[in-house]
């Protein structure tokens, strides 16, 4: 069935439930508002931006050699920070649109399948399991 989220700002929000005879836990609600809202959108605007930034530091310090010490570690901790980041953000995309958000079938759902590809490889993988 097609269950209507309020609206933030100047948008509605439509999304697929399933009925399964029970009735949709508060958890999801509150985790389907979160991940719809605009304050959710724009933070995570602002940590890709964020991200950009350290990127190109990093890349300037690969460059130029003669840099405080401290600075590679900050930028190292900087990368487990934003990795964790990126990885709620897919637990909890994962959680109010499943996996199939995530399957490349569509123009717009190719993204998506980027977006995780690039999280779980150069972002959980090489930075947590293969360091």
């Amino acid at each position: 069935s097609l269950e209507s989220f309020p609206s933030f700002g100047s948008r509605s929000v439509r999304v697929f439930r399933w009925h399964s005879g029970q009735p949709q836990s508060n958890h999801k609600s509150l985790v389907a508002r979160l991940v719809f809202s605009t304050h959710f959108e724009v933070f995570y605007t602002c940590i890709i931006l964020l991200n950009c930034g350290t990127m190109s530091i990093d890349a300037h310090i690969q460059v130029v050699h003669n840099h405080p010490a401290f600075l590679t570690r900050a930028l190292l901790i900087c990368d487990h920070i934003f990795t964790a980041l990126f990885f709620i953000e897919f637990l909890l995309k994962l959680k109010v649109f499943g996996w199939r958000f995530y399957w490349p079938s569509s123009v717009n759902k190719r993204w998506n399948f980027l977006d995780a590809s690039l999280v779980l490889s150069t972002g959980v993988l090489v930075t947590w399991i293969v360091p």
